[in-house]
């Protein structure tokens, strides 16, 4: 006979946190409030303004959006290592990465297909892990390091974003034009990118984030091919444009004023597929990354892009 007897602990056990959920609903609080979190006035990347105090390389993707303090961001051990601490009472920030990996059944058939410089997106997996980490001021005993932080000569903006539009010309095989045209459009047929003129657009910035959106856009359409893009599809693409121009923008020193009334419309939609997609932004997010990076790769390298 079995004497055994079952115990049930009256501790209540902690549930692990749903990363997708949190950083969904931070982004919603901010969108709700009329503040759309890509679109910061800070210079990036390479400038002193969200970077990891050890490495030195800046914050990117989701992190840029929930970090909402510039300056140096450090975890718990590496305070550690430089002999801080963390002040009494002072919470951590959640910090996420996330990607993609190609698992290993599929390894040799992504190789070949880079090696004849296919498209390899559907063959990947994203992964997502999480940190904590607390911004300088939340320590005590660590010196800030932006001082001696060695910084790249600056360069004009704009003369940088010509760059970016005339590699993308040639090495994507894309034509950007300007038209007295009201719209912006990407013609998957032809390869071309239309946009009203200069002269329409109230700053530069605003036509230099024009012609990056359909950047952005004509790389989404050529990695999807004939296939036709579903509901939820289309507005993850509109959060993957609206996200990727912001980032090159703002790698190249160009920023967008605050959200125009059009886009604040666009931000209730966005709030609720994000209630329905927990996985939308990080998703969207990780896909403008992907194709920001591949854009601006003629200027940055990816060990400066990336933390």
């Amino acid at each position: 006979m079995n004497t055994s007897v079952r115990t049930t602990s009256t501790a209540t056990k902690r549930q692990p946190m749903d990363v997708y959920k949190e950083v969904t609903r931070r982004i919603v609080l901010r969108l709700a409030e009329g503040d759309i979190p890509w679109r910061k006035p800070w210079n990036a990347p390479f400038s002193a303004d969200i970077i990891n105090y050890k490495t030195r390389k800046p914050y990117n993707g989701i992190n840029r959006f929930i970090l909402s303090q510039p300056g140096e961001y450090m975890t718990f051990n590496q305070c550690r290592e430089k002999g801080g601490t963390i002040v009494r009472g002072e919470k951590g920030h959640l910090i996420v990465k996330y990607g993609f990996f190609v698992p290993k059944e599929n390894k040799e058939k992504a190789e070949r297909l880079k090696k004849e410089g296919k498209d390899i997106s559907h063959l990947e997996i994203p992964y997502l892990k999480h940190d904590w980490v607390f911004h300088i001021s939340q320590t005590e005993g660590v010196k800030t390091l932006c001082e001696s932080a060695e910084t790249k000569s600056a360069q004009n903006p704009t003369d940088m974003a010509d760059f970016i539009i005339g590699d993308f010309r040639s090495r994507k095989g894309t034509q950007v034009r300007e038209a007295q045209t009201d719209s912006c459009d990407y013609d998957a047929r032809s390869g071309t990118i239309t946009v009203p003129r200069r002269s329409q657009f109230l700053t530069e910035e605003e036509w230099y984030g024009a012609v990056f959106s359909q950047m952005i856009r004509a790389e989404l359409s050529r990695r999807r091919g004939a296939e036709e893009p579903s509901r939820t599809a289309v507005i993850k693409d509109e959060l993957t444009v609206e996200i990727g121009a912001s980032m090159i923008l703002n790698a190249v020193g160009l920023t967008l004023r605050e959200a125009e009334d059009n886009t604040q419309a666009k931000c209730q939609e966005w709030i609720r597929e994000m209630n329905r997609d927990a996985r939308l932004i990080i998703n969207a997010s990780s896909q403008a990354e992907k194709i920001a990076k591949d854009i601006l790769s003629p200027l940055f390298s990816e060990e400066e892009y990336s933390e």
